[in-house]
């Protein structure tokens, strides 16, 4: 469908927008959309990444398909992905940022953008506004990302870390 372009973006949207259509089909949508690059598929695309389904939003391939149609409208709600419960959702945010050549600042985001990243270090120099996203990872599964994070939390200094 990608190789058709411009004639498949509707019937493509439309598949991305049917519940009805299974988690394959999603990610067949989306990587097709994000071939053909049309700018009409940003918003659905955008939706994809707020599904309640962990599943399609880790498997619809949409933030990396957000990432190559490169519409500044996906950096804010790529940043608020970046904060997702699964970790593989966040690392395509990251990378779709990266993609679009969005720069971190020294806020909250930023210390989710490295995190998802895995680069635990980058938190170190944010400093405070890592805090609230490195505790979340406190929750994680993983046990090493848990421990990644803690060990970032006391090279802050966060007081709550030391109690």
């Amino acid at each position: 469908m990608g190789r058709i372009g411009e004639p498949a973006v509707e019937p493509l949207i439309w598949v991305l927008n049917n519940p009805d259509w299974g988690v394959r089909e999603s990610e067949t949508a989306a990587e097709a959309l994000g071939r053909i690059g049309d700018r009409r598929a940003v918003e659905p695309l955008i939706r994809v990444l707020s599904n309640a389904d962990s599943h399609v939003r880790e498997s619809a391939a949409a933030a990396e398909a957000l990432g190559r149609i490169g519409s500044d409208r996906a950096v804010e709600p790529l940043k608020r992905t970046l904060s997702d419960t699964d970790r593989d959702v966040r690392s395509s945010a990251a990378q779709a940022l990266d993609t679009l050549g969005w720069t971190p600042d020294i806020d909250e985001a930023a210390a989710a953008y490295w995190i998802a990243k895995g680069q635990w270090d980058k938190c170190d120099a944010i400093g405070e506004p890592a805090v609230k996203p490195l505790i979340r990872e406190l929750n994680d599964a993983d046990s090493d990302v848990r421990s990644n994070a803690a060990d970032a939390l006391g090279r802050i200094g966060e007081p709550a870390v030391k109690r």
